[in-house]
């Protein structure tokens, strides 16, 4: 059927797969490969078979239950891994932390942002100057000999 391929190149039309981003049940010339809700896909050497075996874009949340399932894309400034469910899956990108559920940028020293070790901080104190950095003002240059923490 359109929209299908033969992995294994058999000669039965059971021996054919929906593509990835489709799902159906093939059983014969009239069986139907359909595509996911937006933003969603059946994940890649998996064979889906309803529309429930579609998964949100990595990036997106949501949990698909039909064709008219809605895939949310995660708050700027984060992201999420395929087949996250909710928001609280979005993961704030490193050098920002989670306020409710959005991403704030770690503060700046003159005209230095702080960073995080990691993607996924969930708080300001997670937000450091990196030593040795070096930050200059209108009253000269400060040098960071070592990890400077907000708290």
């Amino acid at each position: 059927p359109a929209n299908s391929d033969s992995p294994d190149r058999t000669t039965s039309i059971t021996g054919c797969i929906c593509n990835t981003g489709y799902y159906g049940n093939i059983r014969d010339e009239n069986s139907v490969c359909s595509k996911c809700p937006a933003n969603s896909m059946v994940p890649v050497h998996r064979q889906g078979t309803s529309v429930k075996d579609c998964e949100c874009y990595s990036g997106y949340y949501g949990v698909i239950t039909s064709d008219s399932s809605v895939c949310t894309k995660c708050p700027a400034n984060s992201t999420s891994t395929a087949g996250s469910q909710t928001i609280a899956d979005c993961k704030c990108n490193k050098g920002y932390y989670k306020v409710g559920n959005t991403c704030e940028r770690c503060p700046s020293i003159g005209n230095v942002y702080g960073t995080t070790e990691t993607s996924g901080a969930t708080s300001i104190n997670q937000c450091y100057i990196p030593s040795n950095t070096s930050i200059t003002d209108t009253t000269g240059t400060f040098n960071f000999v070592s990890v400077c923490n907000y708290e």
